[in-house]
């Protein structure tokens, strides 16, 4: 059976992918499993007989047709910055979504880098080399897509393209002063998370996304530890906890709905805080 569902946000998508080995495989993307089951029909007759047209659809593929396939197909849904990356296709669909694949190549992508090194963003702030070069990892993830998957072009444009140079991350170790006046306006906030939260990553030396992400479930009081299942480098990992921390904990504890499973749970959903929208 050559026709897969996928499930998406907003339903299912079926992938009809026709293999033959003395043909290039042949893939195409429906909303209907009926349209799939006869658009695969359609084709393997026409492979049979010898008329279908190898290639051919893909010289009249537009960008913007490559980026909504990308979406359809629930490729992000994979990606932990999903919006991020979400936001970097939207943009270069605005600047290529008219143009054929076939005349992108690697002239046009150094254009739209330099556009994008030199046109302020909304909030009229520059963008900075490591930022661009984010938008560029996404562009080139939607290439491999085409290339590997689509089979819509034969080679990704981007990947010869050499990164830009980023200027090293500034990083300042806090005093033991400011930790403390960090500690105490964070018990005067109106959020009763954030000196919990800051304590953590003061004392452990998790990330917000690390310590936002963090369940009841994986959360041992006894043995003073906290299971990560989702670390920044993709592997899980425990962090030890302090007795304040621990202490704190056990406060929460008694005061946290039951049917919500984060340590940290919106007012308002089950989802992650949001610590910039609830304080």
């Amino acid at each position: 059976m050559s026709i897969f569902k996928r499930k998406l946000k907003n339903g299912y998508s079926w992938r009809v992918v026709i293999r033959n080995n003395k043909h290039p495989t042949v893939c195409e993307t429906f909303q209907r499993r009926q349209e799939a089951v006869d658009w695969e029909r359609s084709v393997k007759q026409q492979i049979k007989l010898g008329k279908y047209k190898f290639g051919r659809p893909s010289q009249n593929n537009l960008f913007s047709d490559l980026v909504d396939s990308y979406i359809r197909d629930g490729v992000l849904d994979h990606h932990k910055s999903c919006k991020d990356t979400r936001r970097h296709l939207e943009y270069f669909k605005s600047q290529l979504g008219c143009y054929a694949l076939a005349y992108i190549n690697v002239e046009l992508i150094l254009k739209g880098r330099k556009k994008l090194l030199e046109t302020p963003t909304e909030r009229d702030c520059s963008r900075t080399t490591s930022t661009v070069n984010r938008y560029l990892s996404s562009l080139s993830g939607l290439f491999r897509y085409a290339c590997q998957t689509l089979r819509w072009i034969e080679e990704n444009p981007c990947t010869n393209l050499p990164k830009l140079k980023e200027s090293p991350k500034k990083r300042r170790i806090l005093e033991q002063h400011e930790e403390l006046t960090l500690l105490e306006a964070c018990k005067k906030s109106k959020n009763r998370y954030l000196y919990c939260i800051t304590l953590i990553g003061i004392t452990t030396g998790a990330c917000k996304g690390e310590i936002l992400s963090l369940t009841w479930e994986a959360i041992s009081l006894e043995k003073r530890l906290a299971h990560i299942k989702d670390s920044k480098n993709g592997r899980p990992r425990r962090i030890a906890l302090v007795d304040s921390v621990i202490e704190e904990l056990r406060k929460l504890k008694t005061e946290c709905d039951p049917s919500k499973p984060l340590v940290f749970a919106s007012k308002t959903a089950f989802g992650k805080l949001d610590i910039k929208k609830e304080l």
